[in-house]
């Protein structure tokens, strides 16, 4: 995401402007991949909605989308800006991939499977901050554009994977996860540990330390980025 901005700024003979890199850095620090990538490709595989409930979920995931789908609490109140939406997607893609990928993988590989490359906000476990570097989004990305989106496709796989590659089997998964996931709440997901009492994704995703002296460090907001960063600037050629 830091690239694709990176990328939009210095198109033709354009450069980018030191705030601008820095922007570029900042900004995707709290947005959720998911969002961004995936929220697209699976609006064209879900089709025309006439079921009311899922039309409106969706709608919610476009609008979280455009606004840059971001996982943040601008006004400090304690609670994320789109937490509506937060909250759809954190409870719909765990049961999303098991769907798209269980079927043919099967029950015992599919376990494995996800011990290796973790779903994350699953309820139950414990609060942590997304870092988003695994969790299947290539995959769903991948599998669902070899079969709604075929030109936007490099190194296709083998074989589609969702509904056994028949649309209609696809959409109709597509469809009944996010059926059930429009029914989680707050609670489910996120009321444990340390959330228990602030069951919000404000809460579930903030940076936590771990412990190993006297002196501790209280949790902070969501901030997916290194500890240290630098941004070096040239305002003059240097001597060769």
């Amino acid at each position: 995401m830091i690239e694709h901005r990176v990328r939009k700024a210095i198109r033709g003979k354009r450069k980018m402007r030191i705030e601008q890199l820095v922007q570029a850095m900042e900004e995707p620090a709290t947005q959720d991949v998911r969002g961004v990538k995936l929220v697209p490709i699976l609006t064209k595989a879900m089709g025309k909605l006439n079921n009311a409930d899922l039309a409106a979920a969706m709608k919610t995931l476009r609008d979280w989308s455009h606004s840059g789908s971001h996982r943040r609490d601008l006004d400090k109140d304690g609670k994320d800006e789109d937490g509506d939406a937060i909250r759809l997607m954190d409870a719909w893609y765990p049961r999303l991939v098991e769907a798209q990928f269980g079927p043919a993988i099967g029950n015992d590989a599919m376990d494995e499977l996800k011990d290796m490359t973790s779903f994350p906000n699953v309820a139950g476990d414990s609060p942590a901050a997304p870092d988003f570097a695994d969790g299947w989004y290539g995959f769903v990305s991948k599998d669902l554009r070899d079969l709604f989106d075929r030109r936007h496709v490099r190194g296709a796989w083998s074989r589609v994977y969702c509904g056994e590659g028949k649309r209609r089997a696809c959409r109709k998964i597509l469809r009944n996860t996010l059926a059930r996931a429009i029914g989680i709440t707050n609670d489910d997901l996120y009321a444990h540990g340390e959330c228990a009492d602030d069951p919000d994704p404000a809460c579930w995703d903030m940076n936590r330390w771990t412990e190993a002296s006297a002196v501790t460090v209280p949790p902070m907001p969501f901030q997916n980025r290194p500890t240290f960063q630098q941004t070096v600037e040239l305002t003059k050629k240097l001597p060769r």
